[in-house]
Protein backbone atom coordinates (compact mmCIF):
# COMPACT_ATOMS: atom_id res chain seq x y z
CA UNK A 1 0.00 0.00 0.00
CA UNK A 2 1.03 3.63 -0.29
CA UNK A 3 -0.27 7.04 0.69
CA UNK A 4 -2.44 5.93 3.64
CA UNK A 5 -3.80 8.47 6.12
CA UNK A 6 -6.13 7.76 9.05
CA UNK A 7 -8.36 10.82 9.13
CA UNK A 8 -10.81 10.59 12.03
CA UNK A 9 -13.42 8.42 13.75
CA UNK A 10 -16.99 8.85 12.59
CA UNK A 11 -19.86 7.38 14.65
CA UNK A 12 -17.60 4.71 16.09
CA UNK A 13 -16.40 3.63 12.65
CA UNK A 14 -12.80 4.23 11.58
CA UNK A 15 -13.11 6.48 8.55
CA UNK A 16 -10.17 5.77 6.26
CA UNK A 17 -9.10 7.95 3.37
CA UNK A 18 -6.96 5.90 1.00
CA UNK A 19 -5.16 8.14 -1.47
CA UNK A 20 -3.92 6.46 -4.63
CA UNK A 21 -3.91 3.15 -2.77
CA UNK A 22 -2.95 -0.04 -4.53
CA UNK A 23 -1.71 -3.54 -3.87
CA UNK A 24 1.76 -4.22 -5.27
CA UNK A 25 0.76 -7.61 -6.66
CA UNK A 26 -2.37 -8.78 -8.48
CA UNK A 27 -5.57 -8.63 -6.42
CA UNK A 28 -7.45 -11.95 -6.49
CA UNK A 29 -11.21 -11.69 -6.62
CA UNK A 30 -10.96 -7.94 -6.40
CA UNK A 31 -12.03 -4.89 -8.28
CA UNK A 32 -10.64 -1.36 -8.51
CA UNK A 33 -12.94 1.64 -8.45
CA UNK A 34 -12.02 5.10 -9.64
CA UNK A 35 -14.18 7.18 -7.30
CA UNK A 36 -14.91 10.90 -6.80
CA UNK A 37 -12.28 12.68 -4.79
CA UNK A 38 -14.37 12.88 -1.64
CA UNK A 39 -15.52 9.23 -1.52
CA UNK A 40 -14.30 7.29 1.52
CA UNK A 41 -13.98 3.68 2.50
CA UNK A 42 -15.30 2.74 5.90
CA UNK A 43 -13.61 -0.09 7.76
CA UNK A 44 -15.45 -1.63 10.67
CA UNK A 45 -13.79 -3.60 13.50
CA UNK A 46 -15.91 -6.70 14.30
CA UNK A 47 -15.08 -9.81 16.42
CA UNK A 48 -11.37 -8.99 16.50
CA UNK A 49 -10.96 -8.78 12.73
CA UNK A 50 -11.44 -6.07 10.14
CA UNK A 51 -14.44 -6.17 7.78
CA UNK A 52 -14.23 -3.80 4.88
CA UNK A 53 -17.38 -2.00 3.87
CA UNK A 54 -17.14 -0.13 0.61
CA UNK A 55 -19.15 3.07 0.42
CA UNK A 56 -21.67 3.33 -2.34
CA UNK A 57 -20.39 5.12 -5.33
CA UNK A 58 -23.04 7.68 -6.16
CA UNK A 59 -21.42 10.22 -8.45
CA UNK A 60 -21.80 10.23 -12.22
CA UNK A 61 -18.56 9.43 -14.04
CA UNK A 62 -17.53 6.55 -11.71
CA UNK A 63 -15.68 3.86 -13.57
CA UNK A 64 -15.58 0.21 -12.60
CA UNK A 65 -13.20 -2.30 -14.09
CA UNK A 66 -12.55 -5.92 -13.20
CA UNK A 67 -8.85 -5.91 -12.27
CA UNK A 68 -8.61 -2.69 -14.34
CA UNK A 69 -7.35 -4.42 -17.46
CA UNK A 70 -9.78 -2.89 -19.94
CA UNK A 71 -9.00 0.68 -18.83
CA UNK A 72 -5.27 0.10 -18.72
CA UNK A 73 -4.94 0.83 -15.03
CA UNK A 74 -2.64 -2.15 -14.40
CA UNK A 75 0.48 -3.23 -16.16
CA UNK A 76 1.14 -6.94 -16.64
CA UNK A 77 3.52 -6.79 -13.68
CA UNK A 78 0.70 -5.76 -11.35
CA UNK A 79 1.76 -2.11 -11.05
CA UNK A 80 -0.73 0.50 -9.80
CA UNK A 81 -2.89 2.62 -12.09
CA UNK A 82 -1.72 5.96 -13.29
CA UNK A 83 -2.82 8.36 -10.55
CA UNK A 84 -4.40 11.77 -10.91
CA UNK A 85 -4.13 14.61 -8.38
CA UNK A 86 -6.99 14.51 -5.89
CA UNK A 87 -8.40 11.17 -7.08
CA UNK A 88 -9.01 8.40 -4.51
CA UNK A 89 -8.49 4.80 -5.52
CA UNK A 90 -10.33 2.14 -3.58
CA UNK A 91 -10.11 -1.63 -3.51
CA UNK A 92 -13.11 -3.73 -2.58
CA UNK A 93 -10.92 -6.47 -1.14
CA UNK A 94 -10.79 -6.92 2.61
CA UNK A 95 -7.01 -7.51 2.49
CA UNK A 96 -6.41 -4.13 0.85
CA UNK A 97 -8.37 -2.20 3.48
CA UNK A 98 -6.78 -4.08 6.39
CA UNK A 99 -3.29 -3.40 5.07
CA UNK A 100 -4.14 0.27 4.56
CA UNK A 101 -5.30 0.64 8.17
CA UNK A 102 -2.16 -1.03 9.51
CA UNK A 103 0.21 1.13 7.49
CA UNK A 104 -1.65 4.39 8.05
CA UNK A 105 -1.69 3.93 11.81
CA UNK A 106 2.11 4.06 11.95
CA UNK A 107 2.48 7.62 10.60
CA UNK A 108 1.73 11.03 12.02
CA UNK A 109 -1.30 12.69 10.45
CA UNK A 110 -2.08 16.34 9.94
CA UNK A 111 1.49 17.38 9.06
CA UNK A 112 1.84 20.27 6.65
CA UNK A 113 3.40 19.65 3.21
CA UNK A 114 4.48 21.74 0.25
CA UNK A 115 4.99 20.54 -3.30
CA UNK A 116 8.60 20.67 -4.52
CA UNK A 117 10.44 19.29 -7.52
CA UNK A 118 10.45 15.52 -7.22
CA UNK A 119 7.83 15.19 -4.49
CA UNK A 120 6.80 16.84 -1.25
CA UNK A 121 8.58 18.62 1.60
CA UNK A 122 7.32 18.53 5.19
CA UNK A 123 6.58 22.14 6.03
CA UNK A 124 5.57 21.93 9.68
CA UNK A 125 3.27 20.35 12.24
CA UNK A 126 0.03 21.58 10.66
CA UNK A 127 -2.78 20.13 12.78
CA UNK A 128 -0.63 17.24 14.05
CA UNK A 129 -0.34 17.05 17.84
CA UNK A 130 1.96 14.01 18.09
CA UNK A 131 4.93 14.28 20.42
CA UNK A 132 6.59 11.36 18.65
CA UNK A 133 6.51 12.36 14.99
CA UNK A 134 6.77 9.71 12.28
CA UNK A 135 6.98 11.25 8.80
CA UNK A 136 5.63 9.05 5.98
CA UNK A 137 7.69 8.23 2.92
CA UNK A 138 4.86 9.30 0.60
CA UNK A 139 2.14 11.90 0.48
CA UNK A 140 -0.62 12.01 -2.14
CA UNK A 141 1.24 9.28 -3.97
CA UNK A 142 4.51 11.24 -4.32
CA UNK A 143 7.66 10.73 -2.25
CA UNK A 144 8.42 12.91 0.76
CA UNK A 145 11.95 14.03 -0.08
CA UNK A 146 12.72 16.92 2.26
CA UNK A 147 12.10 18.72 5.53
CA UNK A 148 11.65 22.39 4.78
CA UNK A 149 13.72 25.25 6.20
CA UNK A 150 12.58 26.07 9.77
CA UNK A 151 9.77 23.49 9.47
CA UNK A 152 9.78 22.63 13.19
CA UNK A 153 11.69 25.68 14.47
CA UNK A 154 11.31 26.18 18.25
CA UNK A 155 8.68 23.44 18.54
CA UNK A 156 8.68 22.51 22.21
CA UNK A 157 6.13 19.69 21.88
CA UNK A 158 7.96 17.05 19.84
CA UNK A 159 10.27 14.65 21.65
CA UNK A 160 11.23 12.24 18.85
CA UNK A 161 11.29 12.24 15.05
CA UNK A 162 11.54 9.38 12.57
CA UNK A 163 12.53 10.46 9.06
CA UNK A 164 11.87 8.09 6.13
CA UNK A 165 14.63 6.93 3.83
CA UNK A 166 13.02 8.95 1.03
CA UNK A 167 14.19 12.21 2.66
CA UNK A 168 17.44 13.50 1.18
CA UNK A 169 17.39 17.12 2.38
CA UNK A 170 16.94 18.42 5.94
CA UNK A 171 16.58 22.18 5.61
CA UNK A 172 18.35 25.01 7.41
CA UNK A 173 17.22 25.31 11.05
CA UNK A 174 14.56 22.66 10.40
CA UNK A 175 14.59 21.50 14.05
CA UNK A 176 16.49 24.45 15.54
CA UNK A 177 15.70 25.03 19.25
CA UNK A 178 13.39 22.01 19.61
CA UNK A 179 14.43 21.78 23.24
CA UNK A 180 12.55 18.57 24.09
CA UNK A 181 13.67 16.65 21.01
CA UNK A 182 15.74 13.80 22.45
CA UNK A 183 15.70 11.19 19.67
CA UNK A 184 16.12 11.47 15.89
CA UNK A 185 16.13 8.60 13.42
CA UNK A 186 17.85 9.91 10.30
CA UNK A 187 17.34 8.51 6.77
CA UNK A 188 19.44 5.51 5.77
CA UNK A 189 19.73 6.44 2.12
CA UNK A 190 23.44 7.40 2.18
CA UNK A 191 22.92 10.70 0.34
CA UNK A 192 21.18 13.01 2.83
CA UNK A 193 22.30 16.61 3.32
CA UNK A 194 21.83 18.11 6.80
CA UNK A 195 21.87 21.85 6.28
CA UNK A 196 23.14 24.71 8.44
CA UNK A 197 21.68 24.82 11.95
CA UNK A 198 19.28 21.94 11.28
CA UNK A 199 19.55 20.63 14.86
CA UNK A 200 21.05 23.70 16.50
CA UNK A 201 20.24 24.12 20.21
CA UNK A 202 18.45 20.77 20.46
CA UNK A 203 19.55 20.62 24.07
CA UNK A 204 17.89 17.25 24.85
CA UNK A 205 19.39 15.36 21.91
CA UNK A 206 21.80 12.77 23.34
CA UNK A 207 23.05 10.75 20.37
CA UNK A 208 23.18 10.84 16.61
CA UNK A 209 24.10 8.20 14.03
CA UNK A 210 25.18 9.67 10.70
CA UNK A 211 25.06 7.31 7.74
CA UNK A 212 27.90 7.11 5.24
CA UNK A 213 27.34 9.61 2.45
CA UNK A 214 25.71 12.19 4.73
CA UNK A 215 26.70 15.77 3.92
CA UNK A 216 26.94 18.06 6.97
CA UNK A 217 26.73 21.83 6.74
CA UNK A 218 27.87 24.61 9.06
CA UNK A 219 26.60 24.47 12.66
CA UNK A 220 24.21 21.56 12.10
CA UNK A 221 24.46 20.39 15.74
CA UNK A 222 25.76 23.58 17.37
CA UNK A 223 24.63 24.01 20.96
CA UNK A 224 23.29 20.46 21.38
CA UNK A 225 24.54 20.48 24.95
CA UNK A 226 23.38 16.93 25.87
CA UNK A 227 24.90 15.31 22.78
CA UNK A 228 27.35 12.70 24.10
CA UNK A 229 27.49 10.08 21.34
CA UNK A 230 28.17 10.80 17.66
CA UNK A 231 28.89 8.41 14.82
CA UNK A 232 30.41 10.31 11.89
CA UNK A 233 30.16 8.98 8.31
CA UNK A 234 33.13 6.73 7.54
CA UNK A 235 33.61 8.53 4.21
CA UNK A 236 33.48 12.09 5.60
CA UNK A 237 36.20 14.34 4.15
CA UNK A 238 35.41 17.66 5.85
CA UNK A 239 33.94 18.70 9.19
CA UNK A 240 32.08 21.96 8.67
CA UNK A 241 32.61 25.03 10.81
CA UNK A 242 30.80 25.11 14.17
CA UNK A 243 29.42 21.65 13.48
CA UNK A 244 29.63 20.65 17.17
CA UNK A 245 30.38 24.01 18.79
CA UNK A 246 29.11 24.19 22.40
CA UNK A 247 28.34 20.47 22.56
CA UNK A 248 29.47 20.46 26.18
CA UNK A 249 28.64 16.78 26.86
CA UNK A 250 30.69 15.41 23.97
CA UNK A 251 33.58 13.63 25.71
CA UNK A 252 35.01 11.72 22.74
CA UNK A 253 34.53 11.35 19.01
CA UNK A 254 36.11 9.06 16.42
CA UNK A 255 37.29 10.87 13.31
CA UNK A 256 37.11 8.84 10.07
CA UNK A 257 40.24 7.85 8.15
CA UNK A 258 39.01 9.85 5.14
CA UNK A 259 38.93 13.21 6.95
CA UNK A 260 40.97 15.99 5.30
CA UNK A 261 39.84 19.21 6.99
CA UNK A 262 38.31 20.45 10.24
CA UNK A 263 36.44 23.74 9.95
CA UNK A 264 36.52 26.92 11.99
CA UNK A 265 35.20 26.52 15.57
CA UNK A 266 34.07 22.97 14.75
CA UNK A 267 34.52 21.72 18.34
CA UNK A 268 34.97 25.04 20.13
CA UNK A 269 33.77 24.99 23.77
CA UNK A 270 33.32 21.22 23.83
CA UNK A 271 34.51 21.36 27.42
CA UNK A 272 34.06 17.63 28.08
CA UNK A 273 36.26 16.63 25.12
CA UNK A 274 39.37 15.19 26.75
CA UNK A 275 41.07 13.40 23.88
CA UNK A 276 41.18 13.40 20.10
CA UNK A 277 42.98 11.22 17.58
CA UNK A 278 43.64 12.79 14.21
CA UNK A 279 43.73 10.50 11.14
CA UNK A 280 46.73 10.39 8.80
CA UNK A 281 44.51 11.80 6.03
CA UNK A 282 44.09 15.17 7.79
CA UNK A 283 45.53 18.20 5.98
CA UNK A 284 44.13 21.28 7.75
CA UNK A 285 42.64 22.46 11.05
CA UNK A 286 40.98 25.88 10.93
CA UNK A 287 40.82 28.72 13.46
CA UNK A 288 39.53 28.00 17.00
CA UNK A 289 38.57 24.42 16.06
CA UNK A 290 39.32 23.06 19.55
CA UNK A 291 39.55 26.24 21.59
CA UNK A 292 38.23 25.96 25.16
CA UNK A 293 38.07 22.18 25.02
CA UNK A 294 39.32 19.96 27.82
CA UNK A 295 42.04 18.35 25.71
CA UNK A 296 45.25 17.13 27.27
CA UNK A 297 47.56 18.91 24.83
CA UNK A 298 50.56 16.83 25.84
CA UNK A 299 48.76 13.73 24.59
CA UNK A 300 47.63 15.23 21.25
CA UNK A 301 49.47 13.98 18.17
CA UNK A 302 49.35 15.92 14.89
CA UNK A 303 50.05 13.74 11.83
CA UNK A 304 52.69 14.76 9.31
CA UNK A 305 49.96 15.07 6.68
CA UNK A 306 48.77 18.34 8.27
CA UNK A 307 49.92 21.37 6.27
CA UNK A 308 47.83 24.12 7.84
CA UNK A 309 46.80 25.01 11.40
CA UNK A 310 44.75 28.15 11.97
CA UNK A 311 44.73 30.70 14.77
CA UNK A 312 44.24 29.62 18.39
CA UNK A 313 43.22 26.11 17.38
CA UNK A 314 43.74 24.72 20.87
CA UNK A 315 44.14 27.56 23.36
CA UNK A 316 45.21 31.16 23.71
CA UNK A 317 47.23 32.78 26.43
CA UNK A 318 44.01 34.06 27.95
CA UNK A 319 43.15 30.51 29.00
CA UNK A 320 46.07 30.43 31.46
CA UNK A 321 44.81 31.07 35.00
CA UNK A 322 46.32 33.75 37.20
CA UNK A 323 47.46 36.17 34.49
CA UNK A 324 46.69 39.91 34.46
CA UNK A 325 46.44 41.70 31.11
CA UNK A 326 47.03 45.41 30.50
CA UNK A 327 46.03 47.52 27.48
CA UNK A 328 49.65 48.14 26.49
CA UNK A 329 50.18 44.41 26.02
CA UNK A 330 51.93 43.82 29.33
CA UNK A 331 51.04 40.56 31.04
CA UNK A 332 51.73 39.98 34.72
CA UNK A 333 52.15 36.46 35.97
CA UNK A 334 50.48 35.21 39.15
CA UNK A 335 53.53 36.28 41.20
CA UNK A 336 53.19 39.85 39.90
CA UNK A 337 56.22 39.69 37.65
CA UNK A 338 55.94 40.68 33.96
CA UNK A 339 55.75 37.68 31.66
CA UNK A 340 58.71 37.45 29.32
CA UNK A 341 57.81 34.48 27.13
CA UNK A 342 54.93 32.05 26.76
CA UNK A 343 55.04 29.35 24.10
CA UNK A 344 52.48 26.65 23.32
CA UNK A 345 53.72 23.64 21.38
CA UNK A 346 51.42 20.74 20.52
CA UNK A 347 53.35 17.73 19.31
CA UNK A 348 55.83 19.15 16.78
CA UNK A 349 53.83 22.30 15.98
CA UNK A 350 54.16 25.82 17.44
CA UNK A 351 50.58 26.90 18.11
CA UNK A 352 50.99 30.12 20.08
CA UNK A 353 53.81 32.44 21.10
CA UNK A 354 54.06 35.47 23.37
CA UNK A 355 57.38 37.12 24.01
CA UNK A 356 58.73 40.58 24.82
CA UNK A 357 62.20 39.64 23.61
CA UNK A 358 63.58 41.14 20.37
CA UNK A 359 64.38 37.65 19.06
CA UNK A 360 62.99 34.17 19.31
CA UNK A 361 64.35 30.78 18.26
CA UNK A 362 61.75 28.20 17.34
CA UNK A 363 62.32 24.86 19.04
CA UNK A 364 64.35 22.30 17.06
CA UNK A 365 62.16 19.53 15.67
CA UNK A 366 59.24 21.90 14.99
CA UNK A 367 57.56 20.99 11.71
CA UNK A 368 54.85 23.66 11.48
CA UNK A 369 54.09 27.13 12.86
CA UNK A 370 50.35 27.82 13.17
CA UNK A 371 48.66 30.95 11.90
CA UNK A 372 48.74 33.77 14.44
CA UNK A 373 51.60 32.26 16.40
CA UNK A 374 53.98 35.07 15.39
CA UNK A 375 51.45 37.91 15.29
CA UNK A 376 53.19 39.63 18.19
CA UNK A 377 52.72 43.18 16.94
CA UNK A 378 48.97 42.91 17.53
CA UNK A 379 49.56 42.17 21.21
CA UNK A 380 52.61 44.03 22.43
CA UNK A 381 53.60 46.40 19.63
CA UNK A 382 56.89 44.75 18.66
CA UNK A 383 57.89 46.27 15.32
CA UNK A 384 61.22 44.58 14.80
CA UNK A 385 62.11 41.05 15.64
CA UNK A 386 64.46 38.28 14.59
CA UNK A 387 62.86 34.85 14.32
CA UNK A 388 65.13 31.87 13.85
CA UNK A 389 63.63 28.77 12.28
CA UNK A 390 64.91 25.22 12.71
CA UNK A 391 65.96 23.03 9.79
CA UNK A 392 63.03 20.75 10.60
CA UNK A 393 60.42 23.40 9.77
CA UNK A 394 58.21 22.68 6.76
CA UNK A 395 55.24 25.04 6.96
CA UNK A 396 54.71 28.60 8.18
CA UNK A 397 50.96 29.25 8.23
CA UNK A 398 50.86 32.96 9.11
CA UNK A 399 48.14 34.84 7.24
CA UNK A 400 50.13 38.05 7.71
CA UNK A 401 53.80 38.45 8.64
CA UNK A 402 55.01 41.89 9.75
CA UNK A 403 57.41 43.30 7.16
CA UNK A 404 59.90 44.26 9.88
CA UNK A 405 60.20 40.71 11.14
CA UNK A 406 63.43 39.14 10.01
CA UNK A 407 62.80 35.45 9.33
CA UNK A 408 65.95 33.34 9.37
CA UNK A 409 65.59 29.90 7.82
CA UNK A 410 63.73 28.09 5.07
CA UNK A 411 60.03 27.26 5.06
CA UNK A 412 56.95 26.85 2.85
CA UNK A 413 54.44 29.64 3.35
CA UNK A 414 50.83 28.40 3.67
CA UNK A 415 48.80 31.60 4.21
CA UNK A 416 45.24 30.31 4.18
CA UNK A 417 43.10 27.18 3.84
CA UNK A 418 39.77 26.54 2.18
CA UNK A 419 38.40 24.87 5.31
CA UNK A 420 35.51 26.86 6.77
Amino acid sequence: MKGMTVMKQLNGIDDILIQNAYLPDTVPDGKWVKAPRRERVAAVMSSGWMVACICAVVSIGVYVSVLGWNLGWFSPAGAPPETEPGIIYESNTEEAITEAVTEAANYSTGLSYIKVDGGFSVNGMGSCTDRDVIIPSEYLGDPVIAVAEMAFYQNQNIRSVVLPDSVTDIGEHAFDSCQNLSSVRLPENHNTIIRAGAFKSCVSLTEIYLQDGTDLEWGAFEGATSLSSVRLPSDLTSIAGRLFQDCTSLASIELPDTLESIGREAFQKCTALKEIQFPESLRSISDYAFEQCGLDLEAVRIPDSVEYIGEVVFQAIGAIPGLTFYPDGTILEENGEPMKTYECYVDNCLIYLYTTNPSYTVREGTRLIASGALDLYSYIGIREMDIYLPDSLEYLCENWICSTYRIHGEYTHIPVTSAS
